[in-house]
């Protein structure tokens, strides 16, 4: 027993980290296209000295992270002290994690001075949540749904890829007029709106 106490005094971090994703809202969209994903990260330092702590994202090699209230990446958090550090991760306009519901990733916090490291899994949300939810809107997206029509998909009523859908604007009504194979397949466009009032049947073109 005694033994066993102190291995494990011997290999007990010096860093006791928490992760939360901020839910509201799951992501921000930048005026420049890129995605961006805040975590309120609880961070204490165990040891006896102030300690610089670096933060880093792994996952995507397209993503990369910020902190709030600096333009570095790591922070000092005194002794035997908590901090609460808000940490942005972002994807680039267009990337994979962008444009995907969710990402798994790695949030790594280190001890610069001892090398020490600790982590928590988590997930970055992309837009890929709007198709999740049938929030449809834009043409950028019209457009993505176009290439990935397929005559022989058809499904049940009510279901599928525009299954309670909204198409917004001029952009829904193009869409519609010009995929008829989705109006003939029930299952890919059962359910859904245009500009969350007319259903989609034909005479909408």
């Amino acid at each position: 027993m005694g033994a066993g106490l102190v291995f494990a005094l011997f290999i007990r971090s010096d860093i006791d980290m928490t992760v939360a994703p901020v839910r509201n809202p799951t992501y921000v969209t930048l005026s420049d296209g890129e995605i961006r994903n805040i975590y309120e990260v609880r961070l204490r330092n165990m040891q006896h000295d102030t300690t610089r702590f670096k933060f880093s994202v792994k996952g995507d090699p397209t993503l990369f992270i910020t902190l709030e209230g600096t333009p570095y990446t790591s922070v000092e958090v005194p002794a035997d002290e908590m901090m609460l550090q808000r940490v942005y991760v972002t994807a680039p306009k267009g990337s994979a994690p962008a444009q995907a519901d969710r990402t798994e990733i790695r949030l790594w916090v280190e001890d610069t001075g001892s090398g020490t490291r600790d982590y928590k899994d988590t997930v970055f949300n992309g837009k890929g949540q709007l198709m999740a939810k049938g929030e449809i809107t834009g043409r950028h997206v019209l457009h993505r749904l176009r290439r990935g029509v397929r005559p022989h998909h058809r499904g049940q009523p009510g279901a599928g890829l525009l299954g309670g859908a909204h198409l917004s604007g001029a952009g829904g009504q193009e869409f519609l007029c010009r995929q008829p194979g989705i109006q003939r397949a029930q299952g890919r466009a059962g359910g859904a709106g245009l500009d969350g009032r007319a259903p989609i049947t034909r005479t909408a073109c």
